[in-house]
């Protein structure tokens, strides 16, 4: 008998068969699924093309900082100058939930950085009031922040966050400025 055909008798009715069910939820589950995920993606992962801008700024101001010898101060306030409470910077190979621990707050996607796998970049994140305000990838190459220093679990406050950048032939490395004394 061919499958359309089959009936099954069920609590004194008769009903389609299984098969021919599930053939038909399939495609309903399927587009609920791609409908959530899409919601999620627009809602939470979708780049701000002005944020990214920004941060393209950003990132390429850091990169302007990097001496071709010796060392250079730089002053993330002045460089960032949107609003911003503190910076955090973490390095390759961090995992969503070392993130979010660090920053107190979930952050579904990571703003779509790479950190999670790939050695190259560091992931720079600037906190206003409890949620992230912009975020970058830095290349590693352009001012390596991934420095063990710079990753406190508070991140820096926008007075503190001063940094060295120092060139010694190969990758610039970045550490804390020491704050100097008042004359």
């Amino acid at each position: 008998m061919p499958l359309d055909q089959t009936r099954v008798l069920i609590g004194g009715y008769t009903s389609r068969p299984m098969a021919r069910r599930l053939l038909t939820l399939l495609p309903v589950t399927s587009l609920v699924l791609v409908g959530t995920a899409a919601c999620g993606w627009w809602m939470w992962g979708r780049p701000d093309p002005v944020s990214a801008d920004l941060a393209d700024a950003v990132s390429a101001a850091l990169a302007d900082a990097v001496p071709a010898s010796g060392e250079r101060t730089v002053d993330l306030a002045r460089v960032a100058g949107f609003d911003w409470d503190t910076v955090h910077f973490f390095g390759p190979y961090r995992t969503r939930a070392e993130v979010e621990r660090t920053l107190g707050f979930p952050w579904p996607g990571l703003g779509g950085s790479r950190i999670e796998h790939d050695d190259g970049v560091t992931l720079v994140v600037f906190v206003k009031g409890g949620r992230v305000v912009r975020s970058f990838d830095h290349r590693r190459a352009a001012g390596d922040y991934a420095g063990e220093d710079l990753a406190r679990p508070g991140g820096f406050a926008r007075a503190d966050a001063r940094f060295v950048v120092r060139r010694d032939g190969g990758r610039p490395t970045v550490s804390v400025a020491v704050p100097t004394a008042a004359p």
